[in-house]
């Protein structure tokens, strides 16, 4: 390693020293961590048939979140109300010993649609949690309940269209939402003859919802909600584009003047106008959610699961984490894009180098799109050796970890040694972990982009579409070259960075404006608003300088006080650049503990595979203690 890397990223074009000497935030010493949510706010019609959501707080109004939410340490139990105490208990101590801190409990009521929209069994499943929770909290442990959001399932013999006709989200052609021929080999919650369906957001469920939301909110410490997507596709079911039932055309109608569309045409206005407008109707929903737990529950966190990530899926099923993230965060399901372990096979196990840096891609897009929010990552494992290194991706990216082995997000661990051994070490380092994350690189995301650019045509994570690929090109550059990069949405927060990569975007002329006047890289295509005019927007800086030696496969962030690392690949030794006036570094493993010396501005950590922490330690007259 050369010794001059101790500078850090220097932005060379022109001359300002980068992420790891810029003065940074100070580490959080308090119970309780204040999240600045950005200004800027989707832009909704004053004309809106329901609830109008409330405007996010400016950075001078802080939403704040409870330290707990940031260490959070996540396994996922079930539990029935046929359950004993010492059932309840057995689970409860399981989780105990494994060092879990956060709970996700799931009961009837999250796969059953009797013991969710009916009253008695509802009850009964409500009362459970209840027995749930207490015994947690005997033992220091939160609970998180799981909810199904716009999805309902149940054996062969329910019939929601039948109980709630006007629930159903209906197709363009106009079919319900509802099927049995799902097999789980097509989407593994799922069995054939099992009754799947789908609810529109705008109907009397809403209203539904909403009043569970408020009875569940006092029982527990946070609510998981899934699938709040309006499904475009399922099993062999594609292009659906819901809904259109007639609480959702009545709304878009009174809200856009137009009646929806019946077929994609990306072309036109009224399409547009459609495909916008189903992402604010998911938006509202689950704002209206949040606002209704918060009402019943101060203290209550809502959690929106979404395994959309980075890429175009969000435009068909409409949920955007961009958007939502403004309001409540997003619990990311981030998708082993080597193997579908959520199908039950070898996650990450064999995973490339290009596939590594998708997933890192994910969780650096999915912090960032909770706007400094805990962002609960849930991700699915095969085997200890590839849980590790996506909990190291996870963790050292700002991440906390849900830990699971695929296909099930409950009651499985790639192994309960693993567990508790990982979370052993990240609750002594839940201090550090919890820090926030620093840049002073931004990677501009363009939403319009990824909907009028790819229009729904890219698979699973495909980089095939124009957005998508320019995007995951240019986060592919900076993980590659350790430049640590926040990913941002709007132009409200670009004051923050030194520098922006601008890959191909839509732009608003507020937003070309404030691009105009950074210091930026423009990788791609520009266009203005609605996606059809090009426009230009010149680059001026080069690409900042990375970390010069480190291996591809390490992964690498910054806070104030600690570098943070995920090995991917083998296990080796690195060279770390340590701020000036620092003379000895703590690296830290969940298998090693040791304290180097700098020399030349550097530390050697030894050979690690997974996550890594390398703190500061300060001068012989004002050391840290390393307990």
């Amino acid at each position: 390693m050369r010794p001059h890397v101790a500078l850090g990223l220097v932005l060379v074009a022109f001359g300002l020293l980068g992420c790891l000497q810029s003065p940074l935030t100070s580490p959080r010493s308090d119970d309780s961590v204040p999240s600045p949510i950005a200004t800027a706010s989707p832009s909704f019609s004053p004309s809106l048939p329901s609830a109008v959501l409330p405007v996010p707080a400016s950075s001078s109004d802080v939403s704040v979140f409870p330290s707990w939410a940031y260490e959070a340490r996540l396994a996922g139990f079930s539990f029935y109300p046929d359950f004993s105490d010492a059932d309840i208990q057995e689970k409860v101590d399981a989780a105990w010993a494994q060092n879990v801190s956060v709970m996700l409990v799931d009961t009837p009521m999250g796969w059953d649609y009797r013991s969710w929209e009916n009253d008695a069994e509802f009850g009964k499943s409500a009362a459970l949690v209840q027995r749930v929770v207490a015994r947690a909290r005997e033992k220091g442990m939160h609970v998180a309940l799981y909810l199904t959001g716009l999805e309902v399932t149940g054996p062969a013999g329910i019939d929601p269209i039948q109980d709630h006709p006007d629930w159903i989200q209906v197709s363009a052609d106009g079919r319900p939402v509802q099927f049995d021929d799902i097999s789980s080999k097509q989407e593994h919650w799922l069995e054939s003859g099992e009754v799947d369906a789908w609810l529109s957001p705008e109907s009397s469920y809403r209203d539904f919802f909403l009043n569970r939301t408020r009875t569940l909110a006092p029982l527990v410490d946070a609510l998981w909600i899934d699938t709040a997507y309006l499904q475009v596709g399922i099993g062999a079911h594609d292009d659906l584009w819901p809904s259109h039932d007639v609480a959702t055309t009545t709304a878009f109608q009174a809200f856009s003047g137009r009646n929806p569309p019946s077929a994609p045409n990306w072309t036109s206005s009224d399409w547009k106008a459609w495909v916008t407008w189903r992402k604010k109707s998911v938006l509202r929903f689950l704002v209206d959610a949040h606002q209704a737990a918060k009402e019943a529950n101060p203290d209550v966190l809502v959690f929106a699961e979404n395994w959309n990530a980075d890429s175009p899926l969000a435009t068909g099923y409409a949920q955007d984490p961009t958007s939502v993230g403004l309001f409540l965060p997003t619990a990311p399901e981030i998708s082993t894009v080597a193997d579908r372990a959520d199908l039950g096979e070898a996650g990450m196990t064999d995973a490339t180098l290009e596939q590594w840096q998708a997933y890192a891609a994910m969780t650096v897009f999915s912090v960032s799109a909770n706007r400094r929010a805990p962002t609960w990552v849930l991700t699915y494992g095969a085997t200890p050796s590839d849980a590790l290194r996506t909990a190291g991706v996870v963790l050292a990216l700002g991440g906390q970890f849900y830990e699971a082995k695929g296909p099930s997000m409950l009651d499985d661990s790639v192994d309960e040694d693993f567990r508790r051994r990982l979370f052993s070490w990240a609750s002594k380092e839940s201090f550090w972990l919890s820090q926030r994350r620093v840049s002073k690189v931004a990677l501009w995301y363009s939403p319009a982009a990824r909907d009028f650019l790819d229009r729904n045509e890219a698979g699973f994570y495909e980089e095939t579409t124009p957005f998508f690929t320019s995007y995951r090109q240019a986060a592919r550059q900076l993980l590659r070259d350790h430049v640590p990069f926040d990913v941002v949405f709007d132009s409200q927060r670009l004051s923050d960075y030194d520098v922006v990569i601008v890959p191909d975007a839509c732009l608003t002329p507020q937003e070309f404006g404030a691009l105009q006047g950074m210091f930026r890289v423009v990788t791609g295509t520009i266009y203005d608003a609605t996606c059809d005019a090009r426009l230009t927007l010149e680059s001026n800086v080069s690409i900042p300088e990375g970390l010069p030696g480190m291996p591809e496969s390490v992964f690498y962030a910054q806070s104030a006080d600690a570098a943070f690392l995920a090995n991917v690949g083998s296990f080796v030794s690195i060279v770390v650049p340590v701020p000036a006036s620092f003379v000895s570094a703590r690296f830290s493993t969940p298998e090693v503990e040791i304290v180097l010396p700098v020399d030349e501005g550097v530390v050697v950590t030894p050979a690690f595979s997974g996550p890594a922490i390398v703190q500061w330690l300060e001068l012989d007259d004002g050391k840290r203690s390393i307990d």
